[in-house]
């Protein structure tokens, strides 16, 4: 240990006295204050190096003097302790090109430098919020045959203005312009029903069936709630769509519906269209996500 606790040379010391308290001065000033313990008293500034530890830490006193700060350990390493703060979410690294001093990257950014998409893999885009309100059908054009594979919808409380119709489904190869309605444009086949489900196919339709069950427009009956995927609609082939769901017939039940077809063209498909197959849409929200590839 070489600290004191008595840095100044009283005046007029002896010769053994002033050469004992310079010796005392020097060594301690040699040694950065060493010891187990923090030396006393202390001076914005001064140095100490805490041997207790291994390796030993050289500290500083802060500007206040009202605390030590860790600026280096006796084998070089870095410490936790010793790196500029870190703001919440972000890593350490280096993004400005050459060499040079770390720096704080964003989630983001690190997903640049280790290649990582995060929209990739399957995951979900929310493209378009579609609101009935008395509405002759809902329809979505913003294909993007870059972006995404295919292109989920999911329906919360579609409900008809008419009772007792059916929720359908249409498509459009040039972008909305026009919808196939032709009477075998399409072919599908849809299950569903309550505590007796029953199947129905057709091989060719004006439209595809998206709900097994015909749909009322009471106070109590909640419309159809589900999920349709059309896969692939970029392909210039048959183009496959699904969905599934529950919903509240006319008489107010509830049902389960399951189904499945095909745009009988081998066409791209740019262009969705919902609509009852009689009279409008009278509420409801279908919300379109895009899936990445």
């Amino acid at each position: 240990m070489a600290q004191i606790t008595d840095w100044p040379i009283p005046s007029g010391p002896s010769g053994l006295a002033m050469r004992q308290q310079v010796n005392l001065i020097t060594e301690a000033l040699r040694t950065c204050n060493s010891g187990a313990t923090a030396p006393t008293p202390t001076v914005a500034g001064m140095l100490w190096y805490d041997n207790s530890a291994t390796p030993g830490i050289l500290y500083q006193r802060n500007n206040a003097n009202d605390a030590w700060v860790p600026i280096a350990a006796a084998d070089g390493s870095v410490t936790n302790a010793k790196l500029a703060d870190v703001a919440t979410a972000t890593l350490k690294g280096r993004v400005t090109a050459g060499t040079g001093a770390p720096e704080d990257l964003t989630v983001g950014q690190v997903q640049t430098l280790l290649g990582i998409d995060p929209g990739g893999g399957g995951s979900r885009t929310l493209i378009s919020t579609l609101t009935a309100s008395a509405s002759a059908s809902l329809s979505f054009t913003a294909f993007d045959a870059a972006e995404y594979i295919g292109y989920e919808f999911i329906f919360s409380n579609v409900k008809p203005a008419t009772d007792s119709v059916l929720l359908t489904f249409r498509t459009s190869a040039n972008g909305g312009s026009s919808y196939d309605s032709g009477a075998t444009d399409y072919s599908f086949v849809v299950f569903g029903g309550g505590a007796t489900p029953s199947s129905f196919a057709d091989a060719s339709e004006s439209y595809i069936i998206v709900a097994r069950f015909p749909l009322g427009n009471a106070t109590d009956e909640t419309g159809f709630t589900g999920l349709a995927t059309l896969i692939r609609p970029d392909l210039s082939t048959f183009t496959p769509f699904t969905a599934s769901g529950v919903g509240a017939d006319a008489s107010g039940g509830t049902l389960l519906t399951s189904s499945t077809g095909f745009r009988k063209s081998n066409a791209v498909v740019n262009g969705a269209r919902f609509l009852m197959s009689s009279g409008n849409i009278a509420s409801g929200t279908i919300y379109v996500y895009g899936i990445k590839g």
